[in-house]
């Protein structure tokens, strides 16, 4: 006996007859799973690389359009793509570099402003405290003014 017929038995003495839709349904079941059990029983007894080689033919035209060109054409885009990122950070470094250049110019304009005024201030020639020695001009700040700002006096 096959084993369909033995399944057609035990489902009569289930009491599942032709005549009920449940019958059709298990039955194609049952053949599906025996069609199933015969394909797996086909690849063990087929060689690994007889499995590769179906396995790469079936999975030949899945390939995406990129994998498709010439490895030349791949090389020239990752060279491009490296050119164009390249001359995105030059740009973006000339430009952050420029930017803190001016912001250390202005730091340094705002030093030689405030230590120009503070000379006018306590030690220039109309400063009470600028006084000439042997054809020198010295400053003489007391020390109550020393190291204050025209501001902090």
């Amino acid at each position: 006996m096959d084993a369909v017929t033995d399944f057609e038995q035990i489902m009569a003495q289930a009491g599942i007859t032709p005549d009920k839709p449940l019958y059709v349904t298990l039955l194609t079941v049952h053949n599906a799973t025996l069609a199933l059990d015969a394909k797996i029983d086909a690849l063990h007894h087929t060689s690994p690389p007889d499995i590769e080689r179906a396995v790469r033919t079936s999975l030949i035209h899945l390939r995406p359009a990129f994998e498709a060109h010439w490895r030349w054409q791949r090389w020239i885009g990752v060279g491009v793509a490296f050119v164009v990122g390249m001359t995105t950070l030059g740009i973006v470094c000339a430009a952050d570099w420029g930017l803190s250049a001016s912001v250390a110019r202005r730091d340094a304009s705002i030093d030689i402003l405030q230590w120009q005024t503070w000379w006018r201030d306590t030690c220039g020639e109309r400063s009470p405290n600028h006084i000439v020695l042997n054809g020198k001009p010295v400053c003489q700040v007391p020390m109550e003014q020393a190291g204050k700002s025209a501001t902090e006096k």
